[in-house]
C-alpha cells in the first residue's frame, strides 16, 4: 500500500490531512473500519501498530502482511474452535456512532461495514428503527467480548456474531452481553464464566441413611431421630394365641350350653 493511498484514506476518515510522519490516533471503531478496509482491498497494514493508541502513516505501513481479498458480501465462516476462558473475566466497551458506521442506505455494500458485521447482523440492524445505533451496540459488544477473553482477539470481528435470543437479548455462546445507548454513544459489557465449556455437573441424590453394621444376635441400631421398628415375628405369635383364646372360650361356652354375647 502506498503512503499516498493510506493519507488518502485517513483524511476521509478523520477529515483532516496527514502526511508519512503525522501522529494517528483512532477509536476502536476507527480502527475497526481501517482493518476492514484493508482486508477487503487486500493491502497490507501492521495490525500491531495501528492497535496502539498512537502511530504514524510509515510505522502503519512496516512489515505489514498482505490481507486476503475479502468479498464484501461473502458471510465469514463461524471459527472451529472456540477459544476458552481460563478464568471469570468481565469486558466493557463504548463507542461513538458517528466514528463507526457512516450514513449509507445499504450497508450490506459496504466494504467497512462488511468486514465488522456479518450479513445475519447487518440484516438484524435493518429492521431496527436506526440501524446505525444497533450496528453500534453489536460492535462494541464484539470488542467487549475481545477484552474478557483475549484469545478472541485473533478472530476477525465478522465471525464474533452478536444476534438476539427469542426474548431479544444480545447473545454470544459462552458470555452474557449487555447493551445500552444514550445519544450518541453505545456501550456494552460481557462476562464469562470458569466454567463456560464445562460439562453441567449433575445434581447429587441425597443418600439414604445406612445402618451400622452389627455383630451376630445383636439388635441392629435404628439411625438418630428414627423410633426401631419392632420385631415382626412376636406380632406374629401375639395374634396367633390371641385366636385360640377365642376359640377356647366358644368352645367352653357350648359345652355348658352358654353363648356369651360379648365377645360376636
Amino acid at each position: 500500500m502506498s503512503t499516498d493511498t493510506l493519507e488518502e484514506y485517513l483524511s476521509g476518515l478523520l477529515g483532516q490531512k496527514f502526511g508519512p510522519d503525522s501522529r494517528v490516533r483512532l477509536t476502536s471503531g476507527q480502527r475497526a473500519r481501517l482493518v476492514s478496509w484493508a482486508e477487503a482491498n487486500g493491502l497490507s497494514v501492521n495490525r500491531p501498530v495501528i492497535g496502539q493508541a498512537e502511530f504514524t502513516l510509515s510505522d502503519a505501513l512496516s512489515d505489514g502482511a498482505p490481507a486476503a481479498v475479502r468479498s464484501p458480501r461473502e458471510t465469514p465462516p463461524v471459527p472451529s474452535s472456540v477459544p476458552t476462558a481460563a478464568a471469570s473475566s468481565v469486558g466493557i466497551d463504548i463507542q461513538r456512532i458517528d466514528e463507526l458506521i457512516p450514513v449509507s442506505s445499504d450497508f450490506k455494500s459496504n466494504d467497512e461495514i462488511a468486514g465488522i458485521f456479518s450479513r445475519r447482523e447487518i440484516s438484524y440492524a435493518e429492521t431496527r428503527a436506526d440501524a446505525r445505533e444497533t450496528l453500534a451496540g453489536l460492535f462494541t459488544a464484539k470488542e467487549a467480548i475481545r477484552k474478557a477473553d483475549g484469545t478472541y482477539m485473533n478472530v476477525p470481528l465478522a465471525q464474533i456474531e452478536v444476534l438476539p435470543d427469542a426474548d431479544g437479548k444480545p447473545q454470544f455462546a459462552g458470555f452474557s452481553i449487555s447493551i445500552s445507548h444514550s445519544g450518541e454513544y453505545a456501550v456494552a459489557c460481557a462476562t464469562r464464566s470458569a466454567l463456560t465449556g464445562m460439562e453441567p455437573v449433575a445434581a447429587a441424590s441425597t443418600p439414604k441413611p445406612m445402618q451400622a453394621a452389627t455383630p451376630d444376635g445383636a439388635k441392629p441400631v435404628a439411625p438418630a431421630g428414627k423410633k426401631p421398628q419392632q420385631p415382626t415375628e412376636p406380632r406374629a405369635a401375639s395374634s396367633w394365641s390371641g385366636g385360640l383364646r377365642l376359640v377356647l372360650i366358644v368352645l367352653a361356652s357350648m359345652s355348658v350350653g352358654t353363648l356369651i354375647p360379648d365377645i360376636f
